[in-house]
């Protein structure tokens, strides 16, 4: 009895010192103060002003066979506005065999051609080497890079025998920046708060999902590729993110860059050329904005339904981007097919789809591409948000703020009467029609788009078409690409075309029945030139009561091919007598006008200030 009673002493002892183990574990604090290698040794100080963020601890190292890798951590400021493009990285470290052990990262691409890299990592001190069963013991703490883009993947992709892909992703604008920002307040938080990395649950790959999901609540599902992060690619392209469309198989090939890294190497040119992909040059793709004025169309006499199908037929496009959402497209085209009829609740709404496009399809050869980013359930949300914001007593300051915007706005619109009626075809497609429509859905955008929330925000929603768009431009390069929506969205997607590559937007007026008894002047042409200009001054990512609102625009000499204009532009809330010249010469070129001696208010020079 005395020896059973000892053995369950001990017995009892050793339980109570593996749970006292156990608990000092789950207890042990992650820490900051280690001594890291030097390429960890700072982690990313984020700070976020309206569109301008500024990030102190950017790493700019440089990684050679054998050689200690050397480098800074830099201050870089990034414009949230201009951030256009992402893209998943994915370093496979077993190529000739088991794909599973790899390590992703996204990048973010810049309007001008820039990029940063966001890498989660297991945080090294001096004299560690990363293992997989290590990581499950609470050896690392977690690091997220912020990096130079040729940092991040140069070493992985020339120096070592990994095989690295680097996909672009169909993500929409908002998305992207939400994840950027998501990415990088995560980053800044883990420099005052460290956390522990975990082989199983807490890494690179789990990490990513989560900051995606964060922003696109439920986009990745749980799956086992999250734990086997090679074939994370899969996943890309099961849910529909692939933004070149490709299967599995050419995907690998096209987006595979080693042989790209290590042929450019260490360049300013690195990002251009790893995106490469070898093939034929990317063709033009030509893109018509169609502006639909819905019920409208049925009594109009100058843009009724009968000049929308000539419109069409004179375009004779390959593609078709309707107002229409992809969900209800099939259903919808079998039933007129079959009986020549349209029951979708959706599209009966639309006369210019019932008796234009659907009647079309019988006669022109073209795809169609539903781009409708819009459904019933985030129509009835968005009917939610907006009666709670009604009657809300907490949003009572933001009503009347948002009222008195709308009010200010209301007055220059009259004080600035439109020049043509708004069913002029020629007046709807012009410069000057997305500058007042800009104008007046400005306090609804500005005030309200958070309080709808995503995606039926204005902003949000805008995204979730433009998105649709993209993809159809992606899948049809050189080909002939009608864009057909709600004239109010039209001045969103045209600046979004405007800064795409491969994309020349065609000017739809010269499509337009009549064109040919209606041809610009050329005092007409350097008028529409000038409000694209104050249009680019008015883009998104400046804040509303900072956007330049332009009144009607003054010839002040003309001399040969050089043209001075100028107009008067206020900010919001400003009276009449506040009035600033916004003034520019414009020299008539083959291409169209060259801009020189642009004279702008002080506080259109840096947004937001």
């Amino acid at each position: 009895m005395a020896e059973r009673g000892r053995k369950r002493r001990v017995l009892w002892g050793a339980a109570g010192a593996l749970l006292a183990a156990v608990i000092v574990f789950a207890l042990w604090p992650a820490r900051a103060d280690r001594d890291w290698i030097p390429p960890h040794a700072i982690t990313p100080t984020v700070t976020i002003n309206g569109d301008q963020v500024v990030v102190e601890g950017v790493r700019n190292f440089r990684f050679a066979v054998d050689v200690p890798p050397v480098g800074t951590f830099e201050t870089r400021v990034y414009d949230l506005g201009r951030l256009e493009t992402l893209w998943y990285g994915l370093s496979v470290f077993h190529p000739d065999g088991w794909r599973g052990p790899a390590h992703g990262l996204f990048s973010f691409g810049f309007d001008d051609g820039t990029y940063v890299a966001i890498s989660v990592e297991a945080r090294k001190e001096r004299g560690e080497s990363y293992g997989v069963y290590r990581g499950l013991l609470r050896t690392f703490e977690l690091i997220y890079i912020v990096g130079d883009e040729r940092d991040l993947l140069l070493d992985r992709a020339a120096h070592r025998p990994d095989d690295v892909y680097l996909f672009p992703v169909a993500a929409p604008r908002q998305g992207i920046r939400d994840l950027f920002v998501s990415l990088l307040r995560e980053a800044d938080r883990l420099g005052r708060d460290p956390a522990w990395y975990n082989t199983l649950t807490d890494n690179c790959t789990s990490r990513l999902r989560d900051h995606v999901n964060a922003v696109a609540p439920g986009l990745v599902p749980p799956t086992w590729r999250v734990i086997l992060p090679g074939y994370t690619d899969e996943l890309l392209i099961n849910l529909g993110r692939l933004r070149g469309g490709e299967d599995l198989a050419t995907a690998r090939r096209r987006y595979l860059i080693n042989e790209r890294a290590r042929r450019v190497g260490d360049t300013p040119d690195f990002s251009r050329a790893i995106r490469d992909t070898g093939g034929a040059p990317i063709p033009q793709t030509e893109v018509f904005v169609l502006g639909m004025i819905h019920g409208g169309h049925r009594t109009s006499e100058t843009w009724g339904l009968d000049q929308v199908r000539e419109t069409i037929r004179n375009i004779d496009p390959d593609v078709v981007c309707p107002e229409i959402p992809p969900a209800n497209w099939p259903a919808a085209l079998a039933t007129w097919r079959e009986h020549h009829l349209v029951e979708d609740s959706r599209i009966k709404v639309f006369p210019e789809y019932v008796e234009v496009l659907l009647p079309l399809t019988d006669e022109l050869d073209f795809v169609v591409a539903p781009s409708a980013g819009w459904t019933e359930a985030m129509a009835q949300a968005r009917r939610e948000r907006l009666a709670l914001f009604e009657t809300s007593a907490a949003d009572s300051a933001a009503r009347a703020a948002y009222r008195r915007d709308e009010e200010w706005v209301t007055d220059w619109l009259a004080a600035n009467p439109a020049p043509a009626a708004d069913d002029d075809p020629f007046y709807i497609h012009s410069p000057a029609y997305d500058l007042r429509t800009k104008a007046e859905l400005g306090p609804y955008e500005y005030h309200l788009n958070d309080v709808i929330g995503p995606p039926g925000g204005w902003t949000w929603i805008n995204e979730e078409h433009f998105d649709l768009i993209r993809q159809a431009i992606a899948e049809h390069p050189g080909q002939r690409i009608l864009v057909t929506f709600g004239a109010g969205h039209k001045y969103r997607f045209l600046e979004q075309l405007r800064r795409m590559h491969h994309v020349t937007v065609q000017d739809v007026r010269v499509w337009l029945p009549g064109a040919a008894t209606r041809p610009p002047s050329e005092r007409e042409a350097v008028v529409d030139a000038f409000l694209l200009g104050v249009s680019g001054l008015r883009a998104q990512r400046r804040p509303l009561p900072e956007r330049p609102f332009c009144g009607p625009v003054t010839v002040v000499s003309h001399e040969g091919d050089r043209w001075q204009l100028r107009a008067a532009v206020r900010r919001l809330g400003d009276e009449p007598a506040d009035s600033q010249w916004l003034s520019a010469t414009l020299v008539a070129h083959r291409a169209g006008f060259l801009w020189t001696d642009l004279q702008v208010p002080a506080w259109l020079k840096e947004p937001g200030k």
